[in-house]
C-alpha cells in the first residue's frame, strides 16, 4: 500500500471499524472506553504500516476558530448508558470535524475539571453521569455535604462564560439554584413512585428498595397514598466501583433471602441493573425462583438486560436522546431550552410481571 498519511475515515473503512473506535484507539483511552485489546493492536499495526500521523490540528481546520468541546464523565455515578452516550457524542463531533477533549471527574470535584478545561479554551461542556443539585444532609456525611456545596458554589462562578449541558439531570432542580446550566433529564422520584404504585396495585407487596432508589420525601408521598416502604425494607448499599456491582448483588442475596423468610418480601427494587443481575444470580443459586418467589427490578436498561437468565424489568433513561439533542444544538448553533424534563420508561420483562 502506498506509504502516505491516511485519514481516520480511510483507516476505519480498511479495518471495518467506526471512525470513533479508531480515534479512541489512537488516543490512548481504549481501556477506559472498553475497546478490546486486539482491536487496539490491529489499529496500531495498521497505522504504523501506512505511516499515519495523528494530526490534532485537522479538526480545527474544518472549523477555524472553533474551540474544543469538553466531554466529562463521572467516575462514581455514571452508567453503561452514559458511556455509550459519550461515545455517540465523540462520533458525532469527530464526523463534523469538531475537536473535543475527554476528562473524567469525581463527585464533589467537578469544578476542578472545569478549571482545567477552561485553561484549554473549552467553552462548551457536556456532562455524562447522574447529576443532582439537591443533597440530603441527613444521609450525606457532613464533610461530604460541605464539599458538594463548595463545589456547586465554585461552579456557579466558573460557568459564567461556559455553556454547561447535563444530559442525565435528576429533577426537580432547587428553587435557589446557583447554576446557570442546561438541564436534560428525568425526575427519578416520579418514575419510582409510578413503578411502586403499579407493583402495589398488582399485589407485589411487601416491597424492599435499596436506599438509592427513592428519597425520604417520595416515601412520605407514597405513604400518603397508602403505599408504605417500611424502614426495615430499605436495603443499605455500599459505595462500590462500577466493575464490582455484580458482586454487590450476589452478596445482597443473603439479606434478601432473610427478608423473604421473615417478612414475606415479594419484590426488590434496585437502582442498578448490574446489582439486580447479581441478586438474581444469588437467588437462583440458593434455590429461589424469580419472579415466582420474589420479583426483581433494576434501573438503566443496559444492553444485556434482556439477555439475563431471567430477563430484567428495569427503567429506561433518555440519556442517548438527550446527548444527540445537545450535540446537534452545539453543531448547528440552534439554542436549546434551559430545562428539558423527560419521562422515563418502565420496561416490563420476566423478572417482575404485573
Amino acid at each position: 500500500m502506498e506509504n502516505r498519511q491516511q485519514t481516520l475515515l480511510k483507516i476505519a473503512r480498511e479495518l471495518n471499524l467506526s471512525r470513533t473506535t479508531v480515534s479512541v484507539c489512537l488516543s490512548g483511552n481504549a481501556e477506559k472506553y472498553r475497546v478490546k485489546p486486539d482491536t487496539v493492536e490491529r489499529v496500531k499495526k495498521y497505522v504504523e504500516k501506512v505511516n499515519y500521523i495523528p494530526n490534532q490540528i485537522a479538526r480545527s481546520l474544518k472549523n477555524p476558530g472553533a474551540p474544543p468541546i469538553g466531554l466529562i464523565i463521572s467516575q462514581d455515578s455514571s452508567s453503561e448508558k452514559s458511556l455509550y452516550a459519550m461515545r455517540k457524542a465523540m462520533q458525532m463531533l469527530d464526523e463534523s470535524g469538531r475537536e473535543f477533549i475527554v476528562q473524567n471527574f469525581l463527585s464533589g470535584y467537578i469544578s476542578d475539571t472545569v478549571v482545567m478545561l477552561k485553561g484549554m479554551n473549552v467553552r462548551e461542556i457536556i456532562m455524562f453521569g447522574a447529576h443532582q443539585e439537591r443533597f440530603n444532609a441527613e444521609r450525606v456525611p457532613a464533610d461530604l455535604f460541605m464539599r458538594y456545596q463548595s463545589d456547586l458554589s465554585r461552579l456557579a462562578s466558573l460557568l459564567q462564560d461556559v455553556r454547561f449541558y447535563s444530559v442525565d439531570y435528576n429533577f426537580p432542580m432547587p428553587e435557589n439554584s446557583l447554576l446557570d446550566i442546561y438541564r436534560l433529564g428525568i425526575n427519578r422520584d416520579s418514575i419510582y413512585i409510578k413503578l411502586l404504585t403499579a407493583l402495589f396495585k398488582a399485589g407485589k407487596t411487601p416491597i424492599a428498595c435499596d436506599e438509592n432508589c427513592i428519597s425520604t420525601e417520595a416515601r412520605r408521598n407514597l405513604a400518603g397514598s397508602g403505599i408504605e416502604i417500611l424502614p426495615k425494607y430499605i436495603l443499605k448499599m455500599s459505595d462500590t466501583p462500577n466493575d464490582n456491582r455484580l458482586e454487590v448483588g450476589i452478596e445482597l442475596a443473603g439479606e434478601v433471602i432473610g427478608l423473604i423468610r421473615a417478612e414475606k418480601i415479594r419484590t426488590v427494587v434496585l437502582h442498578d441493573d448490574k446489582v439486580a443481575a447479581g441478586l438474581i444470580y444469588g437467588l437462583l443459586e440458593n434455590g429461589y425462583s424469580v419472579p415466582d418467589d420474589v420479583a426483581v427490578v433494576g434501573f438503566d436498561n443496559i444492553d444485556t438486560a434482556n439477555f439475563f437468565k431471567v430477563p430484567l424489568t428495569t427503567i429506561e433513561l433518555p440519556v442517548m436522546e438527550n446527548t444527540v439533542m445537545v450535540v446537534e444544538s452545539i453543531l448547528s448553533g440552534k439554542e436549546l431550552p434551559k430545562v428539558i424534563e423527560s419521562e422515563a420508561k418502565i420496561v416490563w420483562r420476566d423478572s417482575a410481571k404485573l
